[in-house]
């Protein structure tokens, strides 16, 4: 339930991404619901924030800030300072809105101050030139100005910040403009304009060029009235000048951040798309499993239930005075009734798209008790550490250990004389270990060949990158480690 809550709620990031409020609101409540009631801080907090985004998207202040106001609450108990500097940042926008100057700063140097002690330059930057937006609507230009001068310098070296510089520009020209001085103005716009020329795209260089046209005619007319009227008209021929040059830069960055925007929501749909086409691909493939072990039970497993049958139907019609027909006979019957156990096997594999210890603790234990059966006169022991029980591998993985384990006690069971068998699974550093050992007659490791079974079981446990040592020696059993490495 608790993968499913976290889900709903980035389900409704991605429809908030898509301006779909309503069914953003509508998975948040419910994974906020299944949150409260287990008292999940380190989820609320960020559950709240998204769901104050939301009210504020929909233009419902007072909702914004009272969820902001729990995201905070949660995510001082969590621990959480990113979220809780986004919701003090959102809050102080907020407040800006309502023209309420002081409590607006407050928030947003609270939230620097939280991002300071995270490192988040980005968003440091981000809250500085907010800062200064705050700073500039109340007239506070000297402020302003010291904000900015450090900014200027913070920016200029860094490419990743062309953004930041711009707007850092603007707002330079927006107080220069408030003081009267025109030289910085100028000084200002042009460094506005290089950078703007720099980061803008190739249709906004298109529009910013027809605007330049007309700046050029409109510059040309003051020219003309400056012949006319000289020095009384100069200081407002240059005002003119400025205004329609800072026209053009804000005209063309509302068209800039229009494209990204576009360019944003574009990519978060494709994502959604994705993500919808990868979960129906794995839902194919799962069908095409099912399908394929139903194929091997129905066809497969009925045709070496029907040897098996005919086999035994053989036996029992006839009297078979061939000890040898009558053996091989019921080697067949045998090798087809293994058969089908592997086959069982496999389907069970095939229908699990993961498997745990515990899943293969119940396989090794049927085969074990077989074993047991076949060979009353060997003790065997299969232990497991209960904090691996929970422990998930995929189809493949699972699979291969099974039969490493299988071939192992197989081994024991056919040729090591063992008269016990013991199967151990431990956790160990950052390792899995798997022990099989008995106490049978055992194997020089220098001079015997290995056969086909042995070089199966390093095959497997190197295909799931892991790691087998087996260590025989004559009349001192075997002992095969298996390592994995945990994830």
């Amino acid at each position: 339930m608790e993968i499913v809550s976290s889900t709903k709620a980035n389900v409704a990031i991605l429809f908030i991404g898509l301006k779909n409020y309503a069914k953003a609101k509508k998975y948040l409540q419910e994974a906020i619901k299944y949150q409260e009631s287990k008292s999940q801080d380190s989820g609320l907090c960020t559950s709240y924030l998204s769901m104050g985004n939301v009210f504020l998207k929909m233009k419902d202040t007072l909702n914004a800030l009272k969820f902001y106001q729990k995201s905070i609450a949660s995510s001082k108990i969590a621990g959480n300072n990113i979220s809780m500097s986004s919701a003090l940042n959102n809050m102080g926008s907020i407040k800006s809105q309502q023209q309420k100057s002081s409590e607006a700063i407050a928030l947003f140097n609270k939230s620097k101050t939280l991002r300071d002690s995270l490192n988040l330059k980005k968003d440091e930057s981000s809250l500085s030139l907010s800062i200064v937006k705050e700073h500039i609507m109340y007239h506070r230009f000297a402020e302003a100005n010291k904000v900015l001068y450090k900014l200027k310098k913070e920016y200029q070296n860094d490419p990743n910040y062309q953004d930041n510089l711009l707007q850092t520009y603007q707002f330079f020209i927006h107080t220069y403009g408030y003081l009267k001085e025109s030289d910085s103005v100028n000084y200002y716009n042009n460094l506005a304009c290089k950078m703007q020329n720099t980061i803008i795209e190739t249709a906004v260089a298109r529009q910013t060029n027809e605007l330049e046209e007309k700046y050029h005619s409109k510059k040309k007319e003051i020219q003309l009235l400056q012949k006319s009227i000289e020095i009384k008209n100069s200081r407002n021929a240059s005002l003119l000048v400025s205004a329609i040059a800072i026209f053009i830069a804000f005209i063309g960055f509302l068209v800039y951040r229009q494209m990204k925007l576009r360019n944003k929501q574009q990519l978060q749909e494709f994502q959604l798309k994705s993500a919808i086409a990868k979960i129906e691909t794995q839902n194919k493939l799962q069908e095409q499993r099912l399908q394929i072990s139903r194929d091997l039970h129905d066809n497969i497993g009925s045709q070496l239930t029907f040897i098996i049958s005919s086999v035994d139907n053989i036996k029992y019609a006839f009297e078979l005075q061939n000890s040898k027909l009558d053996n091989k006979l019921s080697s067949i019957s045998n090798f087809a009734k293994a058969t089908i156990i592997e086959l069982r096997d496999t389907i069970w594999a095939m229908n699990n798209s993961e498997i745990t210890f515990e899943d293969l603790q119940g396989r090794i234990h049927n085969f074990v008790e077989k074993a047991k059966e076949a060979k009353q006169d060997i003790a065997f022991n299969f232990t497991i550490e209960n904090s691996l029980k929970d422990s998930k591998f995929t189809s493949i993985e699972g699979m291969n250990i099974y039969r490493t384990i299988q071939e192992a006690v197989n081994n024991s069971i056919k040729y090591a004389d063992a008269k016990n068998i013991k199967i151990d699974i431990k956790h160990q550093e950052n390792h899995i270990v798997i022990s099989i050992d008995d106490d049978g007659k055992g194997f020089d490791n220098d001079t015997i060949e290995l056969g086909n079974g042995i070089q199966n079981m390093k095959k497997r446990i190197a295909d799931i990158n892991g790691e087998i040592e087996i260590n025989s020696s004559p009349n001192n059993g075997t002992d095969i480690q298996i390592k994995l490495q945990t994830s």
